[in-house]
């Protein structure tokens, strides 16, 4: 245990930190770049599946941009358990840059037997769309958690879904969403991240990520930038928000996160920098890279499971957060 955190602390002291805790003003100021006109609309609320044990819906909400007015289109599944009574709990699964996949398949159905009403929340657009300069990557990041909160607004008024117990999981850029959302929305009760991080600009310039890559690369050819040292100057000079900027408005017990140890998508550094912003929470530390930690997913279920339902029960102790997560020999 001692060697492992001399490491963190060894690994951490070679980064110097671009971000950290901010004054309060200056967090109410970030917070302001959240507000939003809540008023909204179903345009599309359509079953695609139904089963002895739930009802599947793919829905399309219609709500306002508030930095220009313009109309933001949210995608989103809606994962209903088919026998319940009462309120059950609202669990928002994040999927990665690469859009919805089987993993997160698998999480949505697993907790919708857990009789969980569960969100898939899309992206409302694609982060690595060729013809988005890097100046649009602050507001990009500020809209995606704009859509965020709307949809947690849209299945707080439905009657069958208790919005006083929200909990939230997903892997790298759905894991940085569910982070970032956790420090603006104090209505999400916990999180859990899969490969996530902090300092977004530091993770853009220099994650091995293929399309995060691609899209990096094609901006800088397009917008004259000749080196990653000057794409990030550019890029950090635009961006106004990060998870790490409000991580301290949360309790270190309301997030677990599983890092990777060898990761050059979301490079490990920034998934230490993100769990020291929300001051050293509990959480797992893997010799591995970036796929191969989130193939954990699976072996970490149980405990996840357990850890959500005691935290959105308000029941949780410290202590739990350990029991909960099994060891595994090979990763020590």
């Amino acid at each position: 245990m001692k060697i492992k955190f001399l490491f963190v602390a060894l690994f951490l002291s070679i980064n110097i930190f671009a971000m950290g805790p901010i004054p309060p003003e200056e967090m109410k100021d970030k917070l302001s770049l959240f507000e939003y006109n809540p008023n909204t609309r179903l345009t599309k609320f359509k079953r695609i599946h139904k089963n002895m044990w739930m009802k599947i819906y793919s829905g399309k909400l219609l709500g306002t941009n508030p930095a220009d007015g313009r109309n933001l289109n949210i995608p989103f599944y809606y994962l209903r358990p088919k026998r319940i009574s009462g309120k059950r709990p609202l669990m928002i699964v994040f999927p990665p840059i690469f859009g919805a996949n089987p993993i997160d398949w698998d999480l949505a159905i697993h907790f919708v037997l857990k009789k969980y009403n569960v969100i898939m929340a899309l992206m409302p657009e694609d982060i690595s769309d060729p013809n988005r300069p890097v100046s649009d990557i602050n507001d990009f990041l500020v809209r995606t958690t704009i859509s965020s909160r709307m949809l947690i607004d849209l299945a707080s008024s439905w009657k069958h879904v208790d919005s006083s117990k929200i909990g939230a999981i997903g892997i790298s850029l759905g894991g940085i969403r569910a982070s970032l959302l956790l420090g603006v929305d104090l209505r999400l009760d916990a999180a859990v991240t899969f490969v996530a991080g902090g300092n977004f600009p530091e993770i853009v310039t220099n994650s091995q990520q293929k399309i995060m890559k691609n899209w990096r690369e094609t901006r800088m050819e397009i917008e004259g930038i000749p080196t990653n040292k000057d794409f990030l100057e550019k890029i950090s000079e635009v961006m106004e928000i990060d998870p790490i900027y409000f991580a301290s408005r949360r309790n270190r017990k309301d997030i677990f996160m599983i890092v990777g140890k060898k990761d050059n998508k979301v490079p490990t550094i920034n998934q230490y920098e993100l769990w020291k912003s929300f001051r050293e929470p509990k959480a797992k530390f893997l010799p591995a890279g970036h796929v191969q930690t989130a193939l954990t997913w699976k072996y970490f279920l149980p405990g996840i499971t357990r850890y959500f339902k005691k935290k959105l029960s308000g029941k949780l102790k410290s202590k739990d957060i350990k029991n909960n997560f099994r060891e595994s020999k090979f990763f020590e």
